[in-house]
Formats: C-alpha cells, sequence, structure tokens
C-alpha cells in the first residue's frame, strides 16, 4: 500500500511552535483560538517575521508520539510511505533542504535529498481541499466536517 503523511502538524507539532514563537515575540495573536485549528497560510500577514525565525522553529520541532515507530512499521510491513509537506520559500530560501535534514535525522534515516520530488501547485491555491465524499459517505457512512 501507498501511504502519504504529512509532516506539519501530523507527524510534529509545526503549528503550536509557530504560535509559541509568535507569542514570545509579543506578536498580537488572538490566544482564545485553539493553534491546533491554525493553518500556517494563517500566519500569512507575518510573513516578514515568520522568514527570520521559520528556519529555528522547523529545526526545533518534536515529532509527535509514536509516529516514528509507526512509520517504521508501516514500512516493515511493505507499505511505501511519501512524507507529505505544502512548506514553500516564501519564508525560507532553505527550507527544503532543512526539511530532508530534519526527517533525516529525527523521522528516517533514509530520506535523504536524492528523494525529493517537487509536484504543481494546486490550480488557485486552494486554502481547503475540495472533495468529493459522496463514496465514502455512501459506503462507510462518513462526512467531512470543517471547523
Amino acid at each position: 500500500m501507498k501511504i502519504g503523511i504529512d509532516i506539519d502538524d501530523t507527524i510534529t507539532n509545526t503549528t503550536e511552535k509557530i504560535y509559541e514563537c509568535m507569542k514570545s515575540l509579543e506578536i498580537p495573536v488572538d490566544t482564545s483560538l485553539d493553534y491546533s485549528n491554525f493553518t500556517i497560510s494563517e500566519f500569512d500577514k507575518y510573513k516578514e517575521i515568520l522568514r527570520k525565525y521559520i528556519e529555528p522553529v522547523f529545526s526545533s520541532l518534536t515529532v509527535k508520539d509514536g509516529c516514528v515507530d509507526t512509520i517504521k512499521k508501516l514500512k516493515e510491513d511493505g507499505n511505501t510511505i511519501y512524507i507529505i509537506t505544502a512548506r514553500s520559500n516564501r519564508y525560507s530560501d532553505n527550507i527544503y533542504d532543512l526539511t530532508v535534514d530534519y526527517l533525516n535525522k529525527n523521522v528516517d534515516s533514509s530520506i535523504t535529498p536524492a528523494l525529493k520530488k517537487f509536484v504543481a501547485d494546486r490550480k488557485g491555491h486552494d486554502r481547503r481541499y475540495g472533495i468529493a465524499p459522496d463514496k465514502i459517505k455512501e459506503e462507510l457512512g462518513w462526512y467531512p466536517e470543517t471547523c
């Protein structure tokens, strides 16, 4: 089976660390909001500050409990794992190398720059994914919800 796993806020605590950085810099952030519901795109208005601090933030991320073991088990079971990210150089000119280096050291030592593959952006740069959930609703009774 081929399995895609997102980096930010799936295997790491990315948004939490960005939020903490913004708070430490006394950047006004609505603290009543739950950081887990933020997306990196919501921080775009702080782009220049993020460009200055994003590399230290991304370098200090922690891998969520159980993620490395789960990925290792999935690979041992014969699955192909794709680590996915929407990180772009809008915040850092070095973001791609930083990401590969981080994954190599913290998630899977077999991840190297040779595995990096760029794909085309989604048309229109959707803020949310547009899906047709009919099949999963019909077969499993599940329907996606948004907050």
